[in-house]
This record gives C-alpha cells, sequence and structure tokens, in this order.
C-alpha cells in the first residue's frame, strides 16, 4: 500500500496515509485479487476523492486510510478516504466506471462481497469481506 501510495501521490501532496493492518494466513489464491482490490481502490480514492488543491473534506489535512483484519473467520480489506465522496449511487455509478467494475471482479475471485459507503462531503469507504481458508 504504501509503495503504491508513494508512487501515485503528487509531489507536494499533504495527503496522508494511514495502516492499520494485521497479517492474515491468506490462501494463495487471494493474494492478487487482494493486491488489485487494494491498487484500484487506493488509485480511485488519490484520483477522484480530493479537491485540486488536495484538501479534504471541510479543509481536513486529505487522508487515505487501509485497514485488513480477521473477522469472524473472514478477513476484511477496506480503503477509506476523507474526500469528497461519490457523485451519486454506487450501484449506478459501477455500470459505468471501469475502476468499480475492477473492484467487484477483485471481490468475485475473493468470493467475497464489496461494500461501499459514500456521502457528499464526508468521504468513502471501499470493504471487501471475504473467507478466510484454513490451507495448513
Amino acid at each position: 500500500a504504501a509503495t503504491r501510495f508513494g508512487a501515485q501521490k503528487a509531489p507536494g501532496s499533504r495527503l496522508a496515509l494511514e495502516l492499520d493492518v494485521e497479517p492474515l494466513p491468506l490462501h494463495p489464491a487471494q493474494v492478487i485479487p487482494c493486491g488489485i482490490f487494494l491498487a484500484e481502490a487506493l488509485t480511485n480514492a488519490i484520483r477522484h476523492a480530493f479537491t485540486e488543491e488536495g484538501g479534504g473534506a471541510a479543509g481536513e489535512t486529505p487522508v487515505l486510510k487501509v485497514e485488513l483484519h480477521a473477522r469472524g473467520g473472514q478477513g476484511e480489506l477496506a480503503i477509506s478516504d476523507n474526500g469528497r465522496g461519490l457523485g451519486g449511487d454506487p450501484k449506478e455509478l459501477g455500470r459505468h466506471s471501469f475502476g468499480l467494475q475492477c473492484l467487484q471482479a477483485a471481490a468475485e475471485q475473493l468470493e467475497g462481497q464489496m461494500a461501499i459507503a459514500s456521502a457528499p462531503g464526508e468521504g468513502t469507504r471501499v470493504c471487501v469481506r471475504f473467507p478466510l481458508f484454513d490451507f495448513r
């Protein structure tokens, strides 16, 4: 996440990255879809969440947060921002957004469920919950 963030963050940007992650026992077949989900969600947030001046909602310092945790036998990967929020219903936007379609495809490869929460001026949270397998 930090490498992808550093590669896409504009020079001189105030955009900050917060990581709240724990090691998870991912099956090898889950690693690539998790990486695709993470990369696409970060890319979408960096490109679309913040004003041209680089600010977050209500003039806050712009922040992207990546969370990865195990909850009740499932993995949960979430990427959130405090940006401007989506410009419409996520389901409707997803019909015309290649980025949102990629997120959905990665969630399906994980045999998981994607959820998007967003409100104008309050940011966006994109999350996928997927089964963790005991493959030892």
